[in-house]
């Protein structure tokens, strides 16, 4: 409706990102020698991509998937699990109400205060 803004996807998002960086940033990167990777950049742009969308309206959607993961590990009460890039906790979810001891984490931390607030919903213990 006449909105210049559209929401895209985690990769649009990151590629955009760094190629308008390159060009602003293109007479340091001619003068450059090194070929170390700009860490920082990069995790910037993966955190604008995957701050952009709401992802975890999408992910809620996925919920089956965590709770198929843990059942394909035949997850038990009293294991340890540790939830990389967890988002909004679908596996973590899954594996704490298996009573399993779950550590989350993710470096989007929009998405890891909705895991917690989804948790205390349902009075899960998780770590963050």
């Amino acid at each position: 409706m006449g909105d210049s803004f559209r929401k895209v996807g985690p990769i649009e998002a990151t590629l955009h990102f760094i190629q308008h960086n390159s060009v602003k940033n293109k007479k340091a990167q001619i003068m450059s020698t090194t070929t170390t990777p700009d860490y920082t950049t990069i995790k910037s742009a993966q955190n604008a991509a995957w701050t952009a969308g709401d992802y975890s309206i999408v992910g809620t959607t996925l919920q089956i998937v965590g709770e198929q993961l843990c059942e394909a590990l035949d997850l038990r009460a009293g294991q340890q699990v540790l939830d990389v890039a967890a988002g909004n906790g679908n596996v973590s979810l899954a594996a704490a109400r298996r009573f399993a001891n779950v550590v989350s984490t993710d470096y989007v931390a929009d998405l890891l205060e909705n895991g917690k607030v989804r948790a205390a919903a349902e009075r899960l213990p998780l770590g963050w």
